[in-house]
């Protein structure tokens, strides 16, 4: 009668071969998931850039499409304030429509150059707080920037040219550990189509 031969396990070659198929493809994955991270914070950085000069682009031209008369900055000036009114005579400053409520609309750059914020109330406009601090009878949003992100905006007006706002704008992402410094900058032509001449 013949005994049943005992099933034996792996020998020890191939069990290092298996070991080291794995150690092959758990290495692998760890490259991909590695090279997959650096793009995705590449593209997260490029995105904060962009997205923060779409925002000041379409915030100034949003806060202009009605404007009647810009108070800053004056014709010849540069300020990193602008104030913008709707439904405001120039001439003597009351209502152009009695209808309609009289607006502005002011975009300014923090001193840091951190934040760019918007304010927006109604006539009388209130005494301008510093940029970037609340104040009472203005709503406050923050139009772009916060931490790591640097602004440079500049707003300005030509001589004798009271319909026109040059708006020059720039924004810098600092080097962070291997990424290297992003920045983007670029400007805009405003014509007050609305404004009083």
């Amino acid at each position: 009668m013949r005994t049943a031969r005992k099933s034996r396990g792996f020998t020890l070659a191939e069990l290092l071969f298996a070991v080291a198929l794995f150690s092959i493809m758990m290495l692998t994955l760890a490259a991909i998931q590695a090279a997959a991270f650096r793009d995705r914070s590449r593209l997260a950085r490029d995105n904060m850039i962009g997205n923060g000069a779409t925002l000041i682009r379409s915030t100034v031209e949003n806060s202009l499409v009605s404007a009647t008369l810009l108070a800053s900055p004056s014709e010849g000036a540069a300020s990193q304030d602008l104030v913008a009114w709707t439904n405001v005579d120039p001439a003597d400053g009351s209502a152009i429509v009695p209808s309609l409520p009289r607006e502005f609309t002011r975009i300014c750059l923090e001193p840091s150059g951190a934040r760019l914020y918007g304010y927006r109330g109604r006539y009388p406009m209130p005494a301008s707080p510093p940029c970037g601090a609340d104040a009472p009878g203005m709503e406050r949003w923050l139009v772009a920037g916060g931490a790591p992100l640097q602004l440079a905006v500049r707003f300005y007006r030509p001589p004798q040219e009271s319909n026109i706002l040059l708006v020059e704008y720039g924004l810098t992402l600092p080097q962070s550990g291997s990424s290297p410094e992003r920045s983007l900058s670029g400007s805009l032509v405003v014509n007050l189509r609305h404004a009083k001449l």
